[in-house]
């Protein structure tokens, strides 16, 4: 564990609204769409996908992180694998277990979501880049 990345939870709060109105809106995203909204390169998504889902664990929430897609495949990455292997449950049903938490999520209205995971971001001492690629290798 390190806190060296402590930078990085700061960028990651408004990607990490944008995956909760997904899943409020029972939607998936794609990497592409991320990168391009933003403007960050495909291996900072991922870092901040594996954030998320570290994060959503930590709070024993459905796992954000499988509404992020390939536009190729349509499904979670290899990156996902080793949520599924912990959270015991298949890539789908983490979705549809977003989908019923964060049913109807408007971020103007559902602020004890926001805060929870806000805290939680900001004050993580979460894994490095580095780690978190050599976990999704496994």
């Amino acid at each position: 564990m390190c806190s060296s990345n402590r930078y990085v939870h700061k960028d990651i709060i408004p990607f990490t609204r944008k995956i909760m109105l997904c899943a409020g809106q029972r939607s998936l995203i794609t990497y592409g769409e991320l990168q391009f909204q933003f403007y960050k390169d495909r291996n900072t998504i991922g870092f901040y996908a594996g954030v998320l889902g570290f994060v959503c664990e930590d709070l024993e929430w459905p796992l954000l992180n499988s509404l992020i897609v390939s536009k190729t495949t349509g499904q979670s990455s290899r990156g996902f694998d080793p949520f599924t292997k912990r959270s015991e449950q298949s890539w789908g049903d983490n979705v549809i277990d977003c989908y019923n938490k964060f049913k109807d999520f408007n971020p103007n209205k559902d602020k004890k979501f926001i805060k929870e995971i806000t805290d939680e971001l900001l004050y993580w001492d979460g894994y490095s880049f580095e780690d978190i690629m050599e976990v999704s290798a496994q």
